[in-house]
């Protein structure tokens, strides 16, 4: 526990003397089309996920040396970071409209699942077991079990995390959901592709439809369907 006292202290150290670059560059982040809310994010997140151990790696360095690495470093960051929010960002926009609930449960394999024991919540709980309480609490609150379905500003500011983090949980609990009812048979191996190229891939509809040999409906349907089986298991 000390140690990693100290390596905050360490950080905190550092950051408050490279302040004034990063925050140079996060002014430059905003070329790349990032708003100041999401450059703020990254700053946090590389704050928090990254300066301890980047003090730690730079204690004997020299302090132009070490300010060269957090350049570098949080150039990086920025860079992989961007990457993957925007596909993140747009993921869950069209997984939040095209994943919403539907009428008809015909998944992608033509079975019939209202009605049956796959709805059950007995049948799907191990599913939940996979999640830690932090990224089913994320899920949970963007699917709206048992309350609205919430916002990534809305899940961040309750779990006092960064919108990118907030992100991460999301993304994370959606997938380790589905792959756990997949391997359960609780939901068809084409049904957790398809929940997969949404969600992580950041794939659209029809691109999905396309890659799986089938209808952008009879996705949309088996999307919904995931999406109740997920949902089942975290109440």
């Amino acid at each position: 526990m000390k140690q990693q006292e100290t390596s905050w202290e360490e950080a905190w150290r550092l950051f408050r003397r490279e302040r004034p670059e990063l925050l140079r560059a996060v002014g430059s982040m905003r070329s790349l089309g990032l708003g100041d809310e999401d450059a703020e994010d990254l700053l946090q997140s590389f704050i928090v996920d990254r300066m301890p151990r980047i003090a730690e790696r730079t204690r004997d360095f020299s302090e132009a040396d070490t300010s060269r690495y957090v350049r570098a470093a949080f150039r990086n960051f920025v860079r992989n970071s961007y990457r993957s929010t925007a596909r993140r960002r747009g993921a869950l926009e069209r997984f939040a409209v095209e994943a919403s609930p539907l009428a008809e449960k015909t998944a992608l394999s033509g079975h019939v699942a209202e009605g049956s024991d796959a709805m059950s919540p007995g049948a799907v709980a191990n599913a939940a077991k996979v999640l830690t309480p932090k990224v089913r609490r994320a899920v949970v609150l963007f699917l709206g079990i048992g309350t609205r379905s919430h916002s990534i500003r809305e899940i961040s500011d309750a779990m006092g995390v960064t919108r990118y983090r907030a992100r991460q949980l999301v993304v994370d609990g959606l997938i380790g959901a589905a792959i756990a009812l997949g391997e359960t048979g609780r939901l068809q191996p084409i049904e957790v592709e398809a929940w997969r190229r949404l969600v992580l891939e950041g794939q659209r509809l029809p691109d999905v439809a396309d890659a799986l040999g089938t209808s952008e409906h009879r996705v949309r349907v088996a999307l919904s369907e995931a999406r109740d089986l997920v949902a089942a298991s975290l109440r």
